[in-house]
Order: C-alpha cells, then sequence, then structure tokens
C-alpha cells in the first residue's frame, strides 16, 4: 500500500471487494462482487471482519481476508448477499481505493465534540435494534470519550448537556452489558451514570437490579428504596423491591431451617 496512514473509526472509504464462500478450507468461486463499495467504518454497512480489516489497510492495499462466520455475515445475518450465508465461513479480496479519515477527537471543537456524542449515541441505538450489540457499545464507548477530560470552556449550559448524553451512552452501555449477563460491567457503567446524576432513577434501579443478580441485597435494596424516594410512584421500582423482599424471605427462612436442623442434631 501507499503511505502510512489508515482508516479509522468513522472513515469514510472505498473498496473493491469479493466474496468466496469457504468449504472444507477451500475457497470456491466469487460468489459476490462490489467495484466501488462504499461504507463508512463502524457504521454496521459491512460485516465485523471486513470493520476490523479494513482499519489495518493502506491507500492502494490489496488483501485477502479470511473471516469465520460469526465474524463475516453470521455478525449480521439480516445483510446476507444473495448465495452467501449467516452460517458460511468466507474468503474476502479488498482492495482499499480511498479513504477520509475521520477527525481524531483530540482536534474536535467543543460544538463537534457535542454532535459526534449526539450521533453516536443515535448510531448506538441504531444498531442496537438491529441485534449488532458489539457495535452499538463501541459508539456508547466513543460517545462516553468525547468529553472524558474536561476544560473548563465548557458553559453551564453546554456542560449539562453533556453530562445527560454522556450519562445516556453509560446507561446505553450498561442495557449492553446486561444482554451479555456482564454485571460487573453494568455496575461500572450505572456508578459512572450516578456520579453524573445522583438522582437518576433509571441508573439507581439498573444498579440495583445488577446486584441483585449477584445476589448482593443490602446493596440492591439501598438502591431500589433511593429510587423510590426520589419517584414514589414508580411502579417497575416497587415491583422490584417486592420481589427483592420476597427473596430475602424466604433465604431467611431456609437459614432458619438449616440452623433449626444443626442444632436438633447438636442435643
Amino acid at each position: 500500500g501507499d503511505g502510512w496512514e489508515t482508516p479509522n473509526e468513522g472513515a469514510f472509504v472505498s473498496v473493491n471487494i469479493e466474496y468466496r464462500v469457504v468449504t472444507n478450507g477451500v475457497a470456491g468461486d466469487v460468489a459476490v462482487k462490489h467495484e466501488p463499495f462504499i461504507f463508512t467504518v463502524i457504521d454496521g454497512a459491512v460485516a465485523e471482519g471486513i470493520d476490523v480489516a479494513v482499519q489495518k489497510m493502506k491507500l492502494n492495499e490489496l488483501a485477502i481476508v479470511y473471516l469465520k462466520a460469526p465474524y463475516a455475515f453470521g455478525s449480521c445475518p439480516n445483510m446476507c448477499p444473495p448465495r452467501i450465508k449467516a452460517t458460511d465461513d468466507l474468503e474476502v479480496k479488498i482492495e482499499l481505493l480511498s479513504f477520509d479519515r475521520s477527525k481524531d477527537s483530540w482536534s474536535l471543537s467543543v460544538d463537534e465534540k457535542k454532535k459526534q456524542i449526539i450521533a453516536r449515541k443515535a448510531k448506538g441505538n441504531q444498531l442496537f435494534k438491529v441485534g449488532r450489540l458489539k457495535l452499538a457499545m463501541r459508539h456508547y464507548e466513543i460517545g462516553t470519550s468525547l468529553f472524558e477530560y474536561r476544560t473548563a470552556e465548557l458553559s453551564p449550559e453546554v456542560a449539562r448537556e453533556v453530562n445527560e448524553l454522556t450519562m445516556a451512552c453509560h446507561l446505553n452501555l450498561a442495557a449492553c452489558y446486561k444482554k451479555q449477563n456482564d454485571m460487573e460491567k453494568v455496575l461500572v457503567h450505572t456508578k459512572k451514570a450516578i456520579d453524573i446524576e445522583p438522582t437518576n432513577v433509571k441508573a439507581l434501579y439498573r444498579r440495583g437490579c445488577a446486584y441483585l443478580e449477584l445476589d448482593n441485597f443490602f446493596k440492591a435494596e439501598r438502591d431500589f428504596k433511593r429510587a423510590l424516594e426520589i419517584q414514589p410512584e414508580n411502579s417497575e421500582v416497587k415491583r422490584k423491591l417486592a420481589e427483592l423482599s420476597r427473596i430475602i424471605a424466604k433465604q431467611d427462612e431456609a437459614d432458619r431451617r438449616r440452623y433449626s436442623n444443626m442444632f436438633a442434631k447438636a442435643k
């Protein structure tokens, strides 16, 4: 390839691309060809493995990439082209014709960063709805990082808006990690949301649910009760607190029976 630059996340790229289905380790005839194919990196227009591969390529470089099904159209089965199935392993021939790199975050103005975080949140939501969870999470992660290092240049109004957007991205990340059953990461991102807005009921509720899944009943109860102090009529929180009370009562009864049997045997 030419030069040293490669496309980054958000780059606008043009490629020639050919797909061949791999069967028993052997690539067949060209199943699909696009000349050229234009897309934005990590915007969900291509399979996951192609997004990754393109970011390692230089201008005019030609690459042959082998993708196992989960990194090919298994990552986006609704996008399968004709003659290719979501379960197919693929050999993909990519020629990088041109690209325009996305501006690095450090070079963005406050207004550009604000527009970027709005766009990342919206794209993440769109990808989440169609099941592209990993890509959605990447957009939310970028959204949370744009104003990670604050300066005094933010006006109170802009700071409030940025805080709301950043908090929303953390809550969306928590929802993604919940889908992956990673409750420790749910706790990380709900805490970050609560650090921004301590009275956010959604963040308290989601953190309480994560604590409940981890059998930390004391902290779960604390978060649910705090959420109800803020929104006394929130039926969802009430239901969860009632569920927690039933679990604790059941556990207490089991403990009483166990200790009763222990003492009976000791006599």
